[in-house]
Parts: C-alpha cells; structure tokens; sequence
C-alpha cells in the first residue's frame, strides 16, 4: 500500500505552524539569555507560551538540540555567562542574591518547622478531645441505660431519688 500524499496547502500550514514554534522559542532563549537564567526545557517552556508537550514533539527535540544543545532538561551551555564575562558589580550582584536566597531558605524552613511543631501540639490536643468524647459518650451510655431501666419499672417516686443520688 502505497504512503498517502499530504495536501500542499496542509504541509505548507504545518510547516508555518513549525517556524512560528521555533521563532516563539528563539525569542524565550534570548530573553533567558539576557535575563541571565539558565535555558532549559522548562524554563522555554515558561517563556515562550509553548506547551510543554510540544517539546517532546521529535521536531522540536532536534531542533533544540542541533540550536542550543538541549537535552531532556539540560542547561544550554551557551546559557551560562562565562567567568570573564562577569565585572565585579555583577558578580557582586551574584553574590547578594546567593545570600539572600540563603536567608530566604533558613527563614522558611524555620516557619516550616515552628508549624511543623504548632501542627503536632494541635493534633494532640485533637486526640486528646477526641478521647475526652469518648468518656463522656460512655458515661451518657450508662445514664441513659439506667433511665430506661428505672423506666421501665413502675416505680416513680423513686426514680427521682436515684437520679438525684447519681448526681
């Protein structure tokens, strides 16, 4: 059986559909780039309003890999600014912001565990109330078996008398 033959108009639309793909993420790289973030996958993917199945199309692989050398989810080397690239205000810059992300992730961590602790007290607080129920449903159980049984017997004088004494 002889492979059916795609309509012109079709392979011309495809084909539009697939530079409008890579230009959308030859523009993500290049804004990446001068952002001075790394170029992967995902980051394109966030960039450049691509779905991110479309990255798994075989198409799109080759080209990310034959333009920017990308893997699955590997960094672009040309991504990453070299060292004589950087002046000190920039590594400067660098600098604080590993310090500040440093400071970000202790303080969090600390809020995390503070509510990892505040979490536990409450939960056996929780056990605590959910055990207090559970004497205090036994305890109307006995009650109310004692009044059906004082009910069911024709003495009612003194069945005041043993409620009061229950007491």
């Amino acid at each position: 059986m002889a492979k059916k033959e795609i309509p012109e108009a079709l392979r011309l639309k495809q084909e539009r559909d697939r530079q409008e793909t890579y230009d959308k993420i030859e523009t993500a790289a290049g804004t990446l780039r001068d952002e001075g973030r790394c170029i992967t996958r995902r980051n394109l993917t966030l960039a450049s309003g691509v779905a991110s199945a479309t990255f798994s199309k075989k198409h799109v692989k080759e080209y990310l890999l034959k333009r920017w050398g990308i893997g699955a989810d590997e960094v672009a080397a040309s991504a990453l600014p070299s060292p004589d690239q950087l002046d000190e205000k920039e590594f400067g810059h660098i600098l604080k912001k590993v310090d500040d992300l440093r400071q970000r992730l202790t303080s969090t961590e600390n809020k995390l565990e503070r509510e990892s602790t505040l979490r536990k007290k409450a939960e056996a607080k929780l056990r605590d109330f959910e055990e207090e129920v559970k004497i205090l449903r036994g305890q109307l159980d006995i009650a109310m078996r004692k009044v059906r049984i004082l009910s069911t017997t024709k003495v009612k004088g003194d069945l005041l008398n043993l409620v009061k004494s229950d007491t």
